[in-house]
């Protein structure tokens, strides 16, 4: 299926009103944190409402519990089979499901679908149930490969711990037919299910939404995204600007459109749940009238699939597999290193591992490797590596000055070490915004790149002033400043209630990107002193220089008489283009965070 724009649509525009979910299912790990209705967090102790506290002595596993934030919560999700399920997963873990989340889900679906009017079991294979496609048919018995019979157990396995889970005693679940019905609705899950980010972007559960989001197909390069939202329903909702070709039914307020086909199980499921994140849908460019919207359901930032067809000449297939050999094995020692760091959390060697395969790449023993195979650095794995290297020296830095805060030398190898860490998340920015200018589907990820970015260059600008003298000057002072170029006012806001709308978005982004690249030239030389992996980027905005034969050795030495942190004389000019900069960043990413989320985005932090 697909959905199409009824209208000519500007960027930045909501596409659907705000949709409540079929039904919700927190992931496992969020259990404890999240309440399972509305996915608010919880508070703290006192503990939260739920009426499935165990209370039997014999739970000595401590099964998990849904936990709610109020009775109204408790009240509206009301699917108590679903402690059952979790008791069974426990005790009896499932080989082929790491995660009960999916599980949960289709419980609370087939919850809903049995309990509505209207419904009753059907022996027939359903290829959709309220409009949306189960795929039962292609998941169990579809494509013939290696994977197919761990797909074909794995759904196996889940329906039955499904159907044992509705049963109000244990019995004995064997026979196909004893869980068709949740084989299908599993599947639905499988299909249609996508997961739900909180404010933070961290993922804390999945849901099913109604035919007017669950139809928009996945693009790589799409031209509509969409964001969750929490609490209490506003009173003012956007228009649907969206429609299908298919029979429609349309809802008197037009917020839900009840979408079926031939061989659809249809009922009237739309609008029984008051709870759970809303989804809604917005341009991230201008859409066409009868243009298909697409959004992306997998980070784009990820490399796409490689063709199964390769139309060239055997000995380039032959070269082409050597090539993807080198690559597999480069990419096994990133994650390797990657691995290592989040498991045994050592991240000096995290970082001399990154950093040498950055620099060096990887050299082969065979025979007919005479190259080494080194990474551009627009390459997802020198993203993924630029992202660790800023986590990993800023916990450096941070362990460093826990065990020695009062130590001078060591004070000043932690500041380095944080510099260098805001290098890499400067540099991380850099490199995706220049993808970005090829792919604007890319912009909630660039826009959170350049956020963090703001955020720890104004980090590294308190250190600076802390370390050379907290009584000389005062940080204040430098938020004063006025850009003379992009016109940025002297306030600092973190969002942008002082966004000039007359002006036009495009030139606005424009201004604001010119000027954090000339700032960040004034300074580069001097957050990627120290790295031997910074030293070869010339400048981390312009890339330019990448075009140069000299490219592949430049390196920026910080000579003598060069502006220094700690140099007395020109810190403050230093220190005032740290806050300058950081403050571009962070209005930079707001503005296109707000493509995505509108013009009351904030920026995390407060500062």
């Amino acid at each position: 299926m697909e959905m199409r724009a009824i209208e000519d649509i500007a960027i930045g525009q909501d596409l659907t009103p705000h949709l409540p979910p079929l039904a919700v299912a927190l992931h496992d790990y969020a259990l404890t944190s999240h309440c399972a209705a509305c996915f608010s967090t919880l508070p703290p102790p006192p503990p939260p409402f739920s009426p499935f506290t165990p209370t039997s002595p014999q739970n000595p596993r401590h099964v998990p519990t849904l936990l709610y934030c109020s009775p109204r919560c408790s009240f509206s999700d009301s699917s108590s089979a679903e402690p059952h399920l979790l008791s069974l997963f426990l005790q009896s873990p499932p080989s082929t499901w790491h995660d009960s989340s999916d599980l949960r889900l289709a419980l609370r679906l087939l919850y809903i679908f049995q309990s509505t009017e209207g419904f009753h079991r059907n022996d027939a294979v359903l290829e959709r149930i309220a409009g949306l496609m189960t795929n039962r048919e292609r998941l169990i018995f579809g494509e013939n490969n290696e994977d197919q019979f761990h797909v074909l157990e794995r759904i196996r396995e889940g329906a039955k711990m499904i159907a044992k889970a509705k049963k109000t005693c244990d019995v004995i679940v064997e026979f196909e037919q004893d869980f068709e019905l949740e084989e299908m609705v599993l599947c639905l899950v499988l299909t249609n299910a996508v997961e739900v980010q909180d404010k933070s972007g961290c993922s804390i559960g999945i849901g099913v939404y109604d035919t007017t989001f669950s139809w928009i197909n996945h693009s790589c390069s799409p031209n509509a995204c969409y964001r969750f939202l929490f609490g209490p329903e506003c009173d003012e909702q956007p228009s649907l600007k969206i429609n299908s070709a298919a029979k429609t039914s349309v809802s008197g307020n037009g917020s839900g459109m009840n979408m079926m086909m031939e061989d659809d199980l249809h009922f009237p499921v739309l609008g029984r749940n008051c709870y759970g994140p809303r989804v809604v849908a917005r341009t991230i460019k201008d859409v066409k009238k009868g243009e298909e919207v697409t959004i992306a359901y997998t980070d784009l930032l990820q490399p796409k699939a490689h063709s199964s067809v390769n139309p060239y000449s055997q000995d380039m297939i032959d070269q082409d597999s050597y090539k993807d050999n080198k690559l597999e094995k480069l990419m096994e020692s990133f994650d390797d290193a990657i691995t290592d760091y989040l498991s045994s959390g050592d991240p000096k060697s995290c970082c001399e591992k990154l950093e040498n395969l950055l620099i060096h790449g990887h050299l082969s023993n065979e025979a007919k490797a005479h190259q080494k195979l080194k990474l551009h650095p627009f390459h997802h794995l020198s993203l993924n590596a630029y992202t660790t290297l800023a986590s990993a020296y800023k916990v450096q830095a941070s362990d460093l000055l826990a065990l020695n805060h009062d130590i001078e030398r060591y004070k000043h190898e932690a500041f380095n070490m944080f510099k260098t860490s805001v290098a890499y998340s400067l540099l991380l920015a850099g490199a995706a915004h220049h993808l970005f200018m090829f792919e604007s589907a890319l912009v909630a990820s660039v826009a959170n790149f350049w956020i963090n970015a703001g955020e720890s260059l104004l980090s590294l600008a308190k250190d600076s002033f802390v370390k050379v003298d907290p009584t000389r000057l005062e940080l204040s002072s430098f938020l004063n400043h006025q850009c003379n170029y992009c016109g940025l006012g002297d306030t600092f806001e973190a969002n942008l209630v002082g966004f000039d709308r007359n002006l036009k978005l495009d030139e606005t982004k424009s201004r604001l990107f010119n000027c954090i690249a000339n700032i960040t030239s004034k300074i580069w030389s001097i957050l990627a002193s120290g790295s031997r992996f910074l030293g070869l980027i010339q400048d981390p905005i312009n890339f330019s220089w990448l075009g140069s034969p000299e490219s592949h050795c430049a390196k920026y030495v910080v000579k003598k008489g060069s502006l220094l942190l700690e140099d007395e004389d020109y810190g403050d000019e230093v220190k005032s283009n740290l806050v300058l900069l950081s403050e571009h960043c962070l209005r930079y990413g707001a503005i296109l965070l707000s493509i995505c989320y509108g013009f009351s985005v904030g920026i995390r932090g407060g500062h």
